[in-house]
C-alpha cells in the first residue's frame, strides 16, 4: 500500500509499505481522510518524530477487516477513531485521564505508532466510535482536534460572563472560538495575523480580530475592567505570544497552553507569580471527550466545514500540504485522500 514517510527534516516521501496485519483485538480500517495537524508540521520542519514514522492520527474510515476476537463492529462500517493510545493500567487511565498514560507517545496512532497517511490503518478496538450518518467523512477527519479543544474549554471552567482571548486563529484557535462562545464567555478576542485566518474567524461570527502588530498590550488591558481578560488560551505556540499571554491575562486569571512550541521558551515567572496567574497545560483528552466532540458534529453545534481550506491526494502532500501550512496565509485546514 500507499504511504506517506518522514524521512528527515523537510522530507516526506510516498512509498509503498507492507498493508497492516490485524492483531486478533484490531481491525484494519480504509482511511477515507485525515487531517494534517500542527504537531505533524513540526515533524516535518523539525523533526520531533522518528524518522520511519508514518504520520496522521486525524482520520476517519471504513471497516477492511476484523480481527478474530472483536465483536460488534462489520466490514464496511464508517468509523471515527480515537488515536490516542493506552496500557489500560496506569494511574491515569484507571482515572480516565488517557493522554496522560506514560506510554501515550508510543501508543498513539501516527505518533511512533503507523499513522494514516497511508491507504489502511491497523486500529485497536478500543479506539474505535460508530460515525453518526449525518457526520461526514470530511467532518469526522475533524474530531480528534475538536476533543483537543473539548479538552482545553474544560480545563478553563469558563463562566458566564468571562473575556477571553485567543492567541491564534488556526484550526484549534477557530474551534476554541466556537466553544468559548457556547459555554457563556462575553467577550472574545482573538489575535491572529494571517488574513487567511482572521477572515475565517470573521466569517463564524467574531467581531474582536486583531493583527499583533497593531494590538498594545499595555493600552489594551488598561481598557478592560479587571486590567486584563479572565482566560488566555494560547492556540499559536509560539515564545512572543506566549509571553504576551502573561501581560493580558488579568490578575488571579488562567492561561491555557494548547499551542506546541518545538523549542525552548522563556517566561518572566515573577511577572506568573505576582499576578497569581493560574496557567494550565492541555495535551490530548480524557475519558469520555471524544463521545462529547461526536455529540456536537451531530446536533450542528460546531462548524468544521469551513475551516478546511483544501483537500488533496496522498501524492501531493508535501507540496500542496505540508509545504502550504508553513505559511498560515495559504491554509488551514488540509485533509488528504489517500
Amino acid at each position: 500500500m500507499k504511504a506517506a514517510v518522514l524521512k528527515d527534516k523537510l522530507e516526506i516521501a510516498i512509498c509503498n509499505v507492507e498493508k497492516p496485519v490485524i492483531e486478533p483485538k484490531q481491525v484494519l480500517v480504509k482511511v477515507e481522510l485525515c487531517g494534517i495537524c500542527g504537531s505533524d508540521v513540526h515533524a516535518f520542519t523539525d523533526l520531533t518524530f522518528p524518522p520511519g514514522t508514518i504520520l496522521g492520527h486525524e482520520f476517519s474510515g471504513t471497516i477492511s477487516e476484523i480481527g478474530a476476537e472483536v465483536t460488534g463492529w462489520g466490514i464496511g462500517q464508517r468509523v471515527a477513531v480515537r488515536p490516542c493510545g493506552v496500557c489500560g493500567q496506569c494511574f491515569w487511565c484507571t482515572n480516565g485521564q488517557i493522554s496522560l498514560c506514560p506510554t501515550h507517545m508510543e501508543t498513539t496512532l501516527g505518533l511512533k505508532t503507523p499513522g494514516a497517511f497511508a491507504e489502511f490503518i491497523a486500529v485497536q478496538e478500543y479506539q474505535l466510535y460508530t460515525l453518526p450518518d449525518n457526520i461526514t467523512f470530511e467532518q469526522a477527519a475533524q474530531l480528534e482536534p475538536l476533543t483537543v479543544c473539548v479538552h482545553a474549554v474544560r480545563l478553563a471552567d469558563i463562566k458566564l460572563g468571562d473575556t477571553v482571548l485567543i492567541y491564534g486563529a488556526g484550526p484549534l484557535g477557530l474551534l476554541i472560538y466556537q466553544l468559548v462562545r457556547m459555554s457563556g464567555a462575553h467577550e472574545i478576542y482573538i489575535i491572529e495575523k494571517s488574513n487567511l485566518r482572521k477572515k475565517l474567524a470573521t466569517n463564524l461570527g467574531a467581531s474582536n480580530v486583531y493583527d499583533p502588530e497593531e494590538m498594545d498590550s499595555g493600552v489594551f488591558t488598561q481598557q478592560l475592567p479587571k486590567n486584563g481578560v479572565d482566560i488566555v488560551f494560547e492556540c499559536a505556540g509560539v515564545s512572543e505570544t506566549i509571553q504576551e499571554s502573561f501581560k493580558v491575562v488579568r490578575k488571579g486569571g488562567k492561561i491555557i497552553l494548547l499551542g506546541i512550541s518545538p523549542h525552548p521558551v522563556s517566561i518572566n515567572q515573577f511577572e506568573w507569580v505576582f499576578k497569581g496567574i493560574e496557567v494550565k497545560a492541555s495535551i490530548g483528552y480524557f475519558v469520555g471527550e471524544f463521545e462529547v466532540a461526536i455529540d456536537l458534529l451531530r446536533s450542528g453545534l460546531i462548524n468544521v466545514d469551513s475551516l478546511v481550506s483544501n483537500i488533496i491526494r496522498l501524492d501531493d502532500i508535501v507540496d500542496e500540504g505540508f509545504m502550504q501550512l508553513l505559511s498560515p496565509d495559504n491554509a488551514a485546514k488540509v485533509l488528504v485522500k489517500p
